[in-house]
């Protein structure tokens, strides 16, 4: 229990020692690549665990929450990044485009459950956006850009139906005949993220560790926009919704904040310079820190408003 206690505590550190070995033993990360798919799946399996779904149903009834947040996520903030970018910092202009573009990541609903945020929510946005991030980044890129991006649409959606609808099936499934040992299992949902994420973040930044070590003036160059980027993001996600209660602002903060970067990291290799290439995978870096951060911001607010409310 103690190291369960410790994760869920202390994950941003965990987070970052996986960072840390990625860059200084990355060998291992190309040859563990396969899991990437498997470890996304269970971490949604762990998250379904914990939603009610009448919940989910809530807020399909009332969708004018999902329509008035994602319509700022996919398009009115990356519109408004991008222009800010190209008059301040013009030749990261396009790499902003593109990663504010992206939709909520797959991690979002297990990010989400960490920090006791609502995981209904943040699942929905989750999926709805990458429904609707394909049309959305391709009239970006359309009106804003002279660059034209081909999206495997069939590829998104297999992927959506392989990550989230699948688990979900096999959750509700669990649930229903094993009410028991799920609930007991819903316990260590927090702590089996914070692992997965942690080795997901090796894999994933292992193979770009030449890449990033070559150019260290760059790298922090582009590390400080993007951990402004992700504050921006975070602010903006959680004051969005500014008068619904925590839970909601919580997952919206986390929905903005990280997208599927992955994605970004393939277009950007297939569409862009390798200057906005490495920005997208540099990207991964504030993905895997920010969220303690994050939730020391919140302890913090949290306790400014109750003695407020005193």
């Amino acid at each position: 229990m103690k190291i369960i206690s410790f994760l869920e505590t202390h994950f941003g550190l965990f987070f970052l020692s996986a960072i840390l070995l990625a860059l200084i033993f990355p060998n291992w990360g190309q040859a563990l690549s396969f899991l990437i798919i498997p470890s996304l799946i269970i971490i949604i399996f762990g998250s379904f665990l914990k939603i009610n779904t009448a919940h989910i149903w809530k807020h399909l009834k009332n969708p004018l929450l999902l329509i008035y947040l994602l319509g700022f996520y996919l398009i009115i903030i990356p519109a408004v990044l991008f222009f800010v970018t190209s008059v301040f910092w013009p030749s990261l202009a396009l790499g902003v485009l593109l990663l504010s573009a992206l939709p909520p990541g797959v991690a979002t609903p297990g990010f989400t459950n960490i920090l006791k945020g609502n995981i209904s929510l943040s699942l929905l946005l989750t999926v709805i956006g990458h429904i609707f991030a394909p049309f959305t980044m391709v009239f970006l890129f359309y009106f804003l850009t002279p660059i034209t991006i081909n999206l495997d649409l069939l590829g998104i959606f297999k992927n959506l139906i392989l990550i989230i609808l699948v688990p979900f099936l096999i959750a509700q499934g669990f649930k229903k005949i094993t009410p028991e040992i799920s609930s007991k299992i819903a316990n260590y949902t927090s702590a089996i993220t914070v692992l997965l994420v942690g080795f997901l973040l090796y894999i994933i930044i292992s193979p770009q560790t030449s890449l990033i070590l070559q150019n260290p003036l760059i790298i922090i160059k582009n590390l400080c926009l993007l951990y402004g980027i992700f504050t921006l993001n975070h602010l903006i996600g959680y004051f969005l919704p500014f008068w619904r209660p925590s839970q909601d602002k919580i997952a919206s903060s986390i929905a903005k904040t990280y997208g599927n970067n992955s994605l970004g990291i393939v277009l950007a290799a297939k569409f862009f310079t390798p200057e906005i290439t490495l920005f997208l995978i540099l990207s991964e870096i504030p993905f895997g820190t920010m969220l303690a951060p994050f939730k020391w911001a919140l302890e913090n607010l949290q306790k400014h408003e109750i003695k407020a409310e005193k």
